[in-house]
This record gives C-alpha cells, sequence and structure tokens, in this order.
C-alpha cells in the first residue's frame, strides 16, 4: 500500500487508462499469487487546458473534450474500512434491541454484539 498520500489525501495515483463508468471499481495488488484490495478508483486525470482531475461521469456531461493521461486516483483501503464501520455504527444505533431480538438469529446478534462492543458503543 503506499504510504504517501496524493493531494495530501488519503489517495494515491495509478498508471491505468479509465474510462466512464470506471469509478467505484475496486483496485487489487498481487504478491506470491495473493490478491488483496488496496482500493477504489474515484478519478480520472485529464488534460483539457491543464491537467486535473474528475471523476469521469462529471468529465463526461460536461462535454469537455480533453483527454485522459492514463492516470487514475484511488481511494485507499483504510478510507474505505472507516466508511463501512461508521455506516455499520450508524446503522446499529438506529436499531432498537429488543426488536432485534425478535427478529434476528443468535448469529446474527452476536456479531452485532462484539461489533458494538469492540467500538465501545451502546444501542
Amino acid at each position: 500500500m503506499p504510504d504517501i498520500d496524493y493531494d495530501g489525501k488519503g489517495q494515491f495515483l495509478i498508471d491505468a487508462q479509465v474510462f466512464h463508468g470506471s469509478s467505484g471499481s475496486p483496485v487489487f495488488t498481487s504478491w506470491d499469487n495473493r490478491y488483496s484490495l488496496i482500493g477504489v478508483l474515484s478519478q480520472a486525470m485529464f488534460i483539457d487546458s491543464k491537467i486535473q482531475a474528475m471523476d469521469t461521469e462529471n468529465y463526461i456531461s460536461n462535454n469537455k473534450t480533453g483527454e485522459s493521461i492514463g492516470l487514475g486516483i484511488v481511494i485507499k483501503r483504510r478510507h474505505l474500512i472507516e466508511l463501512v464501520e461508521c455506516a455499520t455504527a450508524y446503522f446499529i444505533r438506529s436499531i432498537d434491541r429488543s426488536e432485534l431480538v425478535k427478529s434476528k438469529s443468535s448469529s446474527d446478534i452476536e456479531i452485532i454484539d462484539n461489533f458494538v462492543n469492540s467500538h465501545d458503543m451502546k444501542y
């Protein structure tokens, strides 16, 4: 995983052709026949009158005429994990445990309880 953040954010550049609709694509690395998710593609670098980053959807919809320079911007995995944990915490805070007990299996409740306990949360 790259240690340096591009543009002061939790992202990095990859040398890859990025096309309309590529945003959200997973980015993997391979080492000793093992694969690891290192991030998700978020933007492409284009050159018009200057080099700029723009998500592929906005670039196409704004009828830009520049061309891709073959660089993609990837959001680092640690931020994806933070996002999932934040969304999970938000969901857990919104549920009533007594209602959960009525409708879920004991293994589901155990998984949620473990998450709550490991994050010093209450629900």
